[in-house]
């Protein structure tokens, strides 16, 4: 199982509108496939925390990872 959690509006993706979950874990599912996976738009993803730490798109899913999605940032 992999646990995800969308920040602030993101949550609106998610089957039930819930900002944590949990995902049965895939083989080779990147952090790419999954946000496409839960049809957020590629363009409104800021950062992507794993385990606690930022990683790149192209990082490849563990089993019992814990996954942070925030939206874009604006402001000063």
């Amino acid at each position: 199982m992999v646990k995800v959690k969308l920040h602030l509006h993101l949550a609106k993706y998610s089957e039930m509108g819930n900002k944590e979950f949990t995902i049965n874990y895939e083989e080779n599912m990147t952090l790419e496939s999954l946000i496409k996976k839960l049809r957020i738009p590629e363009e409104e993803v800021g950062m992507i925390v794993v385990n606690g730490k930022w990683q790149e798109k192209n990082y490849i899913i563990l089993d019992q990872d814990s996954i942070e999605i925030f939206p874009v940032y604006l402001g000063g």
